[in-house]
């Protein structure tokens, strides 16, 4: 059974009501501008207009999409991509998925032995692959 909630308690307990996450008033679209409409007879065949759901965060989605055309949004993906794939690759081959040191010194020691080891691969690879040639020039 449980008693009176404390002040402090009060905050963590929240009221859900389905009617705040749909609105109420979702876009609808006026009866004479359907009416008119050549397509009427496939969009809205049974009802005297169309009532289509908007969320109410649709705007900030707009602004998303919008960023997400800009070159600086381009070159800030590419380059967060190859971060998140190192990290995978820390996390799946080397078994960083878990911290096996206690505290920060010794999260701090493990992540560095982990990035070391990656660089250690990769420089591995780049000695085996031998130096790049470049075919700058003239042919002689």
């Amino acid at each position: 059974m449980m008693g009176q909630r404390s002040g402090g308690q009060n905050r963590l307990f929240y009221s859900f009501n389905l009617e705040d996450h749909n609105p109420q008033n979702p876009f609808l679209r006026g009866i004479d501008q359907c009416a008119g409409c050549s397509m009427k007879d496939r969009c809205c065949p049974n009802t005297p207009m169309r009532k289509i759901a908007r969320s109410l965060h649709e705007t900030a989605g707009d602004v998303a999409r919008q960023i997400a055309t800009t070159p600086e949004y381009q070159r800030s993906r590419c380059e967060r991509k190859k971060v998140e794939v190192l990290f995978s690759l820390l996390k799946r081959i080397l078994r960083l998925d878990r911290l096996r040191l206690r505290g920060l010194s010794g999260a701090t020691d493990e992540f560095t032995l982990a990035a070391t080891a990656q660089n250690l691969r990769r420089l591995a690879k780049f000695i085996v692959q031998g130096p790049p040639i470049h075919g700058g020039g003239a042919p002689a």
